[in-house]
């Protein structure tokens, strides 16, 4: 019986370990230092290698369409950008 609880604690602890690092970096996390390198920024660019931008209007619009928590995310990140690779983005989002 003893055996019986100690591994089904195990269990409960190794299953909540795992829970606690299913969000990796460049998943869709409310951490701003990840959120640059996440999937909702394809969106604003043209390419899979995020080369070509979206035309302003349609960054505003896209930017527009995302929930509040993601604009104030996306915003945050842009104010903590070290990487040139979203200066123009950063920029485009500021301006617009």
């Amino acid at each position: 019986m003893k055996i019986l609880l100690a591994a089904s604690l195990s269990l409960m602890m190794a299953g909540a370990s795992f829970a606690q690092e299913a969000s990796s970096p460049g998943s869709n996390s409310s951490d701003p230092a990840n959120y640059l390198a996440g999937p909702n920024i394809h969106q604003f660019y043209t390419d899979d290698t995020m080369g070509t931008m979206r035309s302003d209007d349609e960054v505003k619009s896209t930017y527009m369409a995302m929930s509040d928590e993601d604009r104030a995310t996306l915003d945050s990140a842009c104010e903590a950008n070290t990487d040139p690779k979203h200066e123009a983005l950063c920029l485009s989002l500021r301006t617009n």
